[in-house]
């Protein structure tokens, strides 16, 4: 079952409407209908904030390795293979500054959250998402443009 089943299925058992549920996460209802459809998938600290909600626990609805994996499977073309993109990945990561690789390094090879790298690099929580979103961003257009230059 999927990620989107499982919360649709949760909430219904809780008898909560999509609008009432999104009230209580204070997200919109369109984005309860995205993850439900598995067009979006929460991050991990509003999976915490869901399973709340829910009365169960985040490890429940997803493992959070799988969601950080599948955060960065998203940067990667189809076809590319893994080791190609591995190569390629640590190509990229020489390229940024100090600060955006230690947080790509915690979030990706550490399985550390927003909060416990904003923790650890005096940096609030949403300015670590806010980089990890501009650094996945730059990682999938760089890993694009490799996988055109090699085809």
């Amino acid at each position: 079952m999927s990620i989107g089943e499982t919360i649709k299925k949760l909430r219904e058992a809780q008898n909560l409407t999509q609008e009432q549920f999104a009230a209580r996460l204070n997200v919109s209802r369109d984005l309860v209908s995205k993850w439900e459809c598995d067009r979006r998938m929460p991050g991990f600290e509003m999976l915490s904030e869901i399973a709340a909600v829910l009365q169960t626990e985040a490890e429940s609805l997803i493992d959070r390795d799988d969601l950080i994996y599948s955060e960065l499977d998203q940067c990667i073309p189809g076809g590319m293979t893994a080791d190609n993109a591995l190569g390629l990945i640590n190509t990229f990561l020489s390229g940024l500054d100090e600060r955006e690789c230690s947080i790509f390094l915690r979030r990706y090879y550490f399985f550390e959250d927003s909060k416990t790298i904003a923790a650890r690099l005096g940096l609030s929580g949403s300015n670590v998402r806010t980089s990890l979103f501009r650094i996945r961003k730059k990682l999938k257009d760089y890993l694009r443009r490799c996988n055109n230059e090699q085809n």
